[in-house]
């Protein structure tokens, strides 16, 4: 019973037995396989799992300190009104989150097709900017934004873009002190770059 991934072999060249040592060593390769996709898909599973985390918990977090502000500092009614907007916004966007994540395992499962459709990636772009404007104007820090003025239009699926772009944006924002430059060019292709000073000179790029 000891679990081994060694195949078998035998000292003596015996006509009738060589042929059942080969199909069992074809079984435990076989076996082998099996488990190593299992291994790598349950680890792939852990990984989402806690990007999934992740994504709830930026908004949510977002929205607990503007609900503190609002409690505990000395502000006057006018800023509260606008901290409560900016709340609303934060949690409309972990709604969004949550339906995305319940659409997205629909996906995965082959229950659902995945919807592509003509989409304005300036307007996309723009509103996930939105979100992120008053984080990054409380460190004085601004998301500078470069493209040409005529609309992009993709053929794409807007919530998962719309999850992509802002998991770029909060990463720049949790992981940097300095301003986000985000460069959209539209020749060929459409290429989009995201710039911005590392916080840490040890985070491996190579691995995001």
């Amino acid at each position: 019973n000891i679990n081994t991934n060694n195949l078998i072999h035998s000292q003596y060249n015996l006509k009738n037995i060589n042929p059942i040592i080969l199909k069992i060593n074809d079984l435990l390769k076989e076996t082998n396989k099996i488990e190593l996709e299992f291994n790598n898909k349950n680890e792939s599973m852990l990984k989402m799992i806690t990007n999934i985390s992740h994504d709830l918990r930026t908004p949510l977090t977002s929205a607990i300190g503007y609900i503190n502000m609002i409690l505990y500092a000395d502000i006057n009614e006018k800023e509260k009104i606008n901290e409560l907007k900016i709340v609303e916004k934060r949690l409309k966007r972990l709604d969004e989150l949550i339906n995305s994540f319940f659409e997205f395992s629909k996906i995965m499962s082959n229950t659902k097709k995945l919807e592509l459709t003509k989409i304005n990636l300036n307007a996309v772009l723009e509103n996930c900017i939105a979100n992120y404007y008053e984080d990054y104007k409380k460190q004085d820090r601004e998301i500078k934004l470069s493209y040409c003025q005529n609309k992009i239009i993709l053929f794409s699926n807007e919530e998962l873009l719309t999850r992509i772009l802002d998991n770029l944006i909060a990463n720049a924002y949790k992981h940097s002190k300095s301003d986000l430059h985000i460069k959209v060019a539209n020749e060929n292709n459409v290429k989009m770059t995201f710039i911005n000073e590392l916080l840490y000179e040890e985070l491996d790029t190579k691995r995001m």
